[in-house]
């Protein structure tokens, strides 16, 4: 092999990484399903939680079949009904906020009142029945 190819010896040191993909089965849906909206929102959900916008391509896994009527609208029926949206992502978001919120205010309570963050690990916080912190010591 011709040394202008070679850059370097590998770094032993260098942190493992590989590349990964999620493989998601949405079972059969009608084929005037608008699917560009789904990607849309897992480009979304994708790339806020990961930091990495990921390549989606829809993918067909069978040929096109054709169902009865009935049994078409009862799939459509369960479907519309098992829909929920962003309901719980959205519960889950508001109570990390308030989590978070009551965090940074317990850090200014701490810091406020027994001075620096090393100071306050040497004071012992007592929580009273009422739920309210004070000092002893």
């Amino acid at each position: 092999m011709p040394s202008i190819f070679i850059q370097g010896l590998p770094d032993p040191n260098g942190e493992p990484y590989h590349v990964m993909g999620l493989n998601i089965v949405l079972g059969p849906l009608n084929t005037n399903y608008a699917i560009s909206t789904l990607i849309s929102t897992l480009t979304m959900i994708v790339n806020d939680l990961v930091g990495i916008p990921p390549a989606i391509t829809p993918v067909e896994l069978s040929k096109v079949k054709l169902i009865p009527t009935t049994q078409a609208t009862q799939m459509e029926t369960v479907r519309q009904a098992n829909i929920s949206g962003f309901d719980g992502i959205v519960y889950y978001q508001n109570q990390l906020l308030i989590a978070n919120q009551q965090i940074a205010s317990l850090e200014n309570f701490i810091k406020n009142n027994f001075g620096t963050t090393q100071q306050a690990a040497l004071v012992q916080l007592n929580t009273t029945a009422t739920g309210v912190v004070t000092s002893s010591g």
